[in-house]
């Protein structure tokens, strides 16, 4: 065997192994945040659900007010109409040494229609959740992570999302009005018919963001409204007073 040979073979194994390391971490860690979850289920007399595994749980339409779902697997779970005014959805602490092993990602959780006055989500993760028409009047989303979330017609006025993640998110139509974005990453988020009355919106990344207007940003921390905009293509804009411009 020449020392070529012997040279791939070794170096091909040791990347073996180090893939085979990382496979097993990340099964590691995925297997420590399911061992604390615990079954339960709905009742009217319990507040307490932290770490609760409703993954894919029917939870529509149900009295969920100041209920304590920190920690709690919610997963493609549907919360539909509930009332979560107050809940706690709080996530781990990013300066916590143990924060990977011990995040939930819920992701495209569902809480259409839900009443979610002053709730906390704060480094909760909620990637491609649903909130669409749904009361965020005063919540707290500060560094949460809601990529490609859905906000349509939602009444967020007064919400803190400071430092959240929102790439991707649609917020059309949702009334903003008084919301802190301070240093939110808002990339290609969509805020057309939006209302952002008296918002804050220092620090915050709109780069590809369509802004009230329905024009994509391209600067990284300009002003939504006065941000220097491309033009897109075929754009329909039928409440203009002309009539319907296309571009």
């Amino acid at each position: 065997m020449t020392n070529r040979t012997w040279d791939w073979i070794t170096v091909g194994g040791f990347g073996r192994i180090l893939i085979a390391l990382a496979v097993l971490s990340i099964i590691s860690l995925h297997a420590y945040s399911q061992t604390k979850l615990k079954a339960c289920r709905y009742d009217p007399a319990v507040k307490d659900y932290a770490n609760c595994d409703f993954n894919r749980t029917d939870l529509r339409g149900l009295d969920l007010a100041g209920a304590n779902l920190k920690g709690a697997n919610l997963h493609l779970a549907s919360l539909d109409g509930s009332n979560l005014e107050g809940a706690d959805f709080e996530g781990v602490n990013p300066c916590d040494p143990m924060a990977e092993e011990k995040r939930i990602i819920n992701r495209m959780a569902n809480f259409s229609g839900a009443a979610l006055t002053n709730a906390n989500f704060k480094w909760a993760h909620f990637p491609w959740a649903y909130f669409y028409i749904s009361d965020l009047s005063g919540a707290n989303m500060e560094g949460a992570n809601l990529k490609g979330a859905r906000f349509e017609v939602a009444y967020m006025a007064g919400v803190n999302l400071r430092g959240a993640n929102l790439q991707f998110a649609r917020l059309t139509e949702a009334d903003l009005t008084g919301a802190d974005l301070t240093g939110a990453d808002l990339r290609k988020a969509n805020f057309e018919y939006a209302i952002l009355d008296d918002a804050k919106l220092d620090g915050a990344n709109f780069t590809g963001a369509f802004n009230t207007e329905g024009y994509r940003c391209l600067g990284t921390e300009a002003s939504l409204h006065d941000c220097a905009i491309e033009v897109p293509r075929h754009k329909t804009f039928p409440d203009k007073p002309d009539g319907a411009r296309q571009y």
